[in-house]
């Protein structure tokens, strides 16, 4: 929810508080949830910002994005707590190579790699219509 290629960051709270709406999102080994409550009468509103943070996804090419993406994943990275470290070793050991046991936290090593076209190329193939639920 940091912002979708048509919004800005604070474009999107301004359209969740405009419909009434609580944003969340949550990224796991096998899922990424995106879930928007919003009040019954500004479904449609509330439907399309989804869509947006979905299929677009952020600007990634807009001016300090990559920096701002890799300041969250280098905190995210610091902040984890030794369980989820200890879980992503275990995952590790259980699954090798296979996207099982691809990190869940982005090493400190791998930030440098990151680029507007390789995340867009992720996103291209994992957030895809026929690869969303929408309940």
């Amino acid at each position: 929810w940091r912002g979708t290629a048509a919004r800005d960051a604070a474009d999107v709270l301004r359209t969740a508080e405009a419909c009434g709406a609580y944003l969340h999102a949550n990224a796991q080994r096998e899922q990424t949830l995106y879930c928007v409550d919003a009040l019954r009468e500004s479904l449609e509103d509330a439907t399309r910002l989804l869509a947006e943070a979905t299929l677009l996804g952020p600007d990634l090419a807009a001016p300090g994005a990559m920096d701002d993406a890799r300041n969250s994943l280098l905190l995210h990275f610091e902040d984890a707590t030794q369980d989820a470290r200890c879980r992503e070793a275990v995952h590790l050991a259980a699954y090798g190579d296979s996207p099982l046991g691809a990190p869940l936290l982005c090493p400190p090593e791998a930030l440098g790699g990151l680029t507007p076209s390789t995340l867009a190329n992720f996103r291209a193939a994992v957030f895809r219509p026929d690869k969303t639920v929408l309940a």
